[in-house]
């Protein structure tokens, strides 16, 4: 997946669009994808809210997912 999006950056890509409907969840399986690119945008198509524990969703980000990308730059997670 990863090499995937490296490889469509390269080519000129300047987006990846997907949804939650492959069995992975959205929010871990963009931060991977951003972790392997440098400028291209990472979007969900979709990502079901109601599979979405609110706890979870509440903790501190750096327990959810480890420090792979700059996304608090953009993103306002700071």
């Amino acid at each position: 997946m990863q090499e995937t999006a490296a490889e469509l950056e390269e080519l000129g890509y300047g987006a990846l669009w997907f949804g939650e409907a492959t069995g992975r969840e959205a929010l871990t399986k963009a931060a991977l994808l951003l972790a392997a690119t440098k400028r291209m945008v990472i979007a969900t198509g979709i990502a079901n809210i109601y599979g979405r524990d609110p706890v979870t969703m509440s903790a501190p980000r750096r327990k959810r997912w480890p420090r792979l990308t700059p996304i608090d730059s953009f993103s306002g997670w700071a």
